[in-house]
């Protein structure tokens, strides 16, 4: 108790919980220095212990029953009452309250930092020992010793600890979890027998929680910072952060919209709290979704930034990636949680196909990074355009007047989808490419077709039936392989590789789509899968490889053009076009139908509203669509 350390040659002690016999034999024996704990100092007496534990020990790899009484505000530092303790706490809070009426208030002269005393707990009225924290000029602050919460108390609240109870150690220990508690675990956690086992690792001992033989998980912390939707039919004044394609940029209102926090001048106010933090605690075990905060290499100044695939992270405030090595993200200050992410992702209305080049890209970033009195407007559809004062930018100029930024007519375009987001288009002339991978021919079918990608909701990736021996051939083509393919090197963006996917481990051919820093999109085109994967990862691909047509397509669905991209509307079609037995039926514009025993797959909408104008109306049959459904007109 540094707090009550003095000067003075001699004080008068009393020593708690001791037989006096043999005492001074083992002063003698220790030539009369010993440690002893203070626990408490009334009326200018020490009242000491031989005892210096301060908490219940709780030993590595075993199992340990007990309760969480208290979680701290940090979310990961939980205060543990093991159930050997429970009994004697029990036994020890009735005889105070039992002795409530006689205790003497606490002194003003006894009322110091790490003074141990009795305190009246709001919560329920109730007596339990506390040890003075902080003495401030209108409350006293306490903590209780046996839970492990903290209270400012009114001087007449706390009263002085009976001796009988100043040596009874703690019944609490402080634990710490690898990852934050949250508030519904702690609600499965706080007053319920559970099993704690303490872990080492990394120089640390972390606990685990366990019900009735399993783990209860503590998730990574998880700062919730909002992501804000950009209006529609609004032309808004806007700076550039980020080019991430030609069709897609990341940017930032200048003013403050209605409706909306983020703003050019949110994002400075953010960047101004975190240069004022130089003690940032690391971020364990980052998960993909996590918010966190990173230094930015270009200029090693902290940014708020969310943990994505493959140890990117996107800087939130600016929409740049960059890959981070464990140890290089922090915990993001919980003050930062009330400002919205200040990027928003715009993906560019250009009717000219582009080649998702560096040139092209270095051509966006000249015309909209830094460009003044710009402004995007964001159609129904979702796609955005951008002006320069009143007139309407074109970024790209027709392919027929300029062949040379990279557009290729449309007659010869194979459109490739890298993700939900991103498109790369390539020439058919390409080599290897001796097949479209989206189907543009005449009416076909009906042919029997696996459906094995939702990519959208107006495109999915399929294989035909007949197509199955070719691909049980070529998946052991790629097993004979394993282990005599070279490694790939100086990979770019339309190189045909051999890369593991991360569902199985297994080989499979792909083709690289976009290239970032150190990692690259790769689409695994005989099933239509998508990932992100580092450079370092991708392997060449033989030249029999090569030659193979794409053993899976990628088809548009009749009227899915119609129908919002979201989330549950993949799910729901991946869910209908996910049975065995379909059957696919191509028109002549190319659009695909799938029929189940002869009948049209289709859906009813549901809806609270009434139809439009010469649109659907409840009841009516449309393909593709979910019960709660949004289309665009």
């Amino acid at each position: 108790m540094k707090e009550m350390e003095k000067m003075a040659g001699a004080v008068k002690c009393k020593l708690m919980g001791r037989d006096m016999e043999g005492w001074e034999q083992k002063l003698v024996m220790s030539e009369y220095k010993v440690e002893l704990m203070c626990l408490a100092m009334y009326d200018n007496v020490y009242f000491v212990s031989e005892d210096l534990s301060t908490s219940p020990s709780l030993p590595v790899h075993e199992d340990i029953p007990g309760s969480v009484s208290h979680v701290c505000l940090d979310r990961t530092t939980l205060w543990f009452c093991p159930s050997t303790y429970q009994s004697a706490l029990d036994t020890m809070m009735d005889q105070l309250n039992e002795m409530a009426t006689k205790l003497t208030p606490l002194n003003i002269s006894h009322l110091f930092a790490s003074q141990l005393c009795v305190a009246k707990f709001s919560g329920d009225g109730g007596l339990y020992r506390a040890r003075v924290t902080r003495v401030g000029k209108d409350k006293v602050a306490v903590f209780y010793v046996d839970f492990g919460n903290n209270e400012d108390k009114d001087m007449e609240e706390l009263f002085v600890l009976p001796e009988d109870f100043m040596n009874l150690t703690p019944a609490v220990a402080k634990v710490e979890t690898e990852n934050s508690v949250s508030s519904e675990l702690e609600d499965k956690l706080v007053g319920v027998e559970v099993v704690l086992r303490m872990e080492e690792g990394n120089g640390k001992r972390l606990a685990k929680f366990f019900l009735e033989g399993k783990e209860m998980f503590c998730c990574p912390e998880q700062v919730m910072v909002e992501v804000e939707t950009f209006p529609v039919g609004m032309k808004i004044e806007v700076s550039v952060g980020h080019v991430e394609t030609v069709r897609v940029v990341w940017v930032t209102p200048k003013e403050k919209v209605d409706g909306m926090q983020a703003s050019q001048e949110m994002v400075d106010k953010v960047t101004e709290v975190l240069a004022t933090q130089d003690k940032l605690a690391t971020l364990a075990s980052p998960q993909i979704g996590q918010m966190a905060v990173a230094r930015f290499s270009e200029d090693e100044l902290l940014y708020r930034c969310r943990v994505e695939e493959g140890g990117l992270v996107r800087f939130i405030d600016f929409g740049n990636g960059e890959v981070k090595e464990e140890g290089m993200l922090f915990k993001m200050p919980l003050e930062l949680e009330i400002y919205p992410a200040g990027a928003f992702r715009i993906e560019l209305d250009i009717e000219e196909t582009v080649l998702n080049t560096e040139e092209n890209i270095m051509m966006v970033e000249e015309k909209l990074i830094d460009a003044e009195n710009l402004s995007i407007e964001l159609s129904q559809g979702g796609l955005g355009t951008c002006y320069k004062g009143d007139e309407i930018m074109k970024l790209f100029k027709q392919a027929v007047e300029e062949t040379e930024l990279g557009t290729i007519p449309k007659g010869n375009i194979i459109e490739i989808s890298v993700s939900d987001e991103e498109e790369i288009e390539v020439s058919d002339s390409e080599e290897a490419e001796t097949q479209p991978i989206v189907s543009s021919q005449g009416p076909v079918g009906p042919v029997a077709v696996t459906v094995n990608v939702v990519e959208t909701v107006s495109t999915v990736w399929v294989t035909r039936a007949d197509s199955y021996s070719a691909l049980d051939k070529l998946r052991d083509q790629l097993a004979d392989l394993e282990g005599r393919l070279q490694p790939l090197t100086g990979v770019q963006v339309g190189d045909l590789v051999v890369a593991r996917f991360s569902g199985d481990e297994e080989l499979y051919r792909g083709k690289v789509t976009l290239i970032t820093e150190d990692l690259a999109s790769v689409v695994f085109f005989d099933y239509g899968d998508t990932e992100q994967q580092s450079v370092d990862g991708f392997m060449e691909m033989p030249r029999e490889l090569r030659d193979m047509e794409p053993l899976a397509e990628r088809v548009r669905l009749e009227g899915g053009e119609n129908f919002e991209d979201s989330k549950e509307m993949r799910d729901q079609i991946d869910i209908e076009l996910g049975k065995e037995g379909l059957e696919m039926l191509l028109s002549d514009e190319g659009k695909a139908t799938f029929w189940e025993n002869g009948e049209k797959i289709q859906f009813s909408i549901a809806s609270n509203g009434v139809a439009e104008a010469g649109g659907w109306k409840v009841g009516d049959k449309v393909a593709y669509c979910t019960a709660n459904t949004k289309w665009r007109r």
